[in-house]
């Protein structure tokens, strides 16, 4: 992954999306010492993520490995990190989003589909 940006940290942690944009775009303009408090608050909030999403990975592989989908190797916490990674510039692409309203128009098609079976 590429050297991230405090503007990237921004987009990757999860923020409210309206002051998510707020934030983006009133950034350049706050005095210095606000700009460096923001910066430590979105690392600090950034590092907190990611560990917490390796967290949730490193479950699901393991989860993986117990149903027989995934085995069990020595660098498993190698490729948590490398989803992680992936899913971090998935975010900062727009493909999470996308994928967020597909899943939520699956979800709706398929509530439509079980009330007109009912």
């Amino acid at each position: 992954m590429k050297d991230l940006t405090i503007f990237d940290v921004i987009k990757i942690i999860p923020l409210d999306k309206k002051y998510r944009e707020g934030l983006l775009c009133d950034f350049e303009i706050y005095d210095e010492d606000l700009k460096l408090n923001i910066r430590e608050i979105c690392w600090k909030a950034f590092f907190e993520y990611k560990e917490a999403l390796e967290d949730a990975k490193l479950e699901l592989f393991l989860s993986e490995v117990s149903q027989e989908k995934r085995k069990l190797t020595g660098d498993m916490m190698t490729e948590v990190k490398k989803a992680v990674w992936q899913d971090m510039e998935d975010i900062l692409n727009g493909k999470r989003e996308e994928m967020e309203r597909i899943r939520d128009l699956q979800s709706k098609i398929q509530s439509a589909i079980g009330q007109q079976k009912n």
